[in-house]
């Protein structure tokens, strides 16, 4: 425990929430949660120099993005800007629609940007990781589109 005081006292954790519109779904509605190393640990702080890889994350089964704020803080104290895909938190979550989510905010971040605080501040790559559910979902989408058995 004592690492990660030291570390969060190294670089404050800035807060902001996207909303991204993914028309090729109906106009599907992805929220995304977004921590970013900020110059102090408030909502829409300044970005604090970038520019910053992303890392898009997905939740587990039953849990939220705020779930993940202490890993979520690790990483951005290691550089990276985090978007904590808040979709599919329900009893019945379609692991198809989250994989295609979690893909969605990765693509249209590296090929669009983003605008608000972080505009200019993502390097032109994303990571895509998650725990559980989040993990899954993103692996079997992968393995369709690939033709690969798990």
């Amino acid at each position: 425990m004592c690492c990660w005081t030291v570390l969060q006292a190294q670089q404050p954790v800035g807060t902001t929430n996207w909303l991204l519109i993914d028309d090729t779904r109906g106009g599907r509605e992805i929220a995304c949660d977004v921590r970013y190393p900020g110059v102090s640990a408030t909502a829409e702080a300044a970005p604090d120099n970038g520019p910053f890889p992303l890392v898009v994350f997905g939740h587990g089964f039953l849990v939220g993005p705020q779930d993940y704020d202490d890993l979520a803080a690790g990483l951005v104290h290691a550089g990276y800007v985090v978007a904590l895909v808040a979709t599919e938190q329900t009893f019945a979550p379609s692991h198809e629609n989250f994989g295609l989510d979690l893909a969605f905010v990765a693509s249209a971040l590296v090929q669009d940007g983003t605008s608000g605080v972080l505009a200019g501040w993502l390097q032109p790559h994303a990571a895509i990781a998650g725990h559980s559910m989040g993990a899954v979902s993103y692996t079997h989408l992968r393995a369709h589109e690939t033709g690969r058995n798990l």
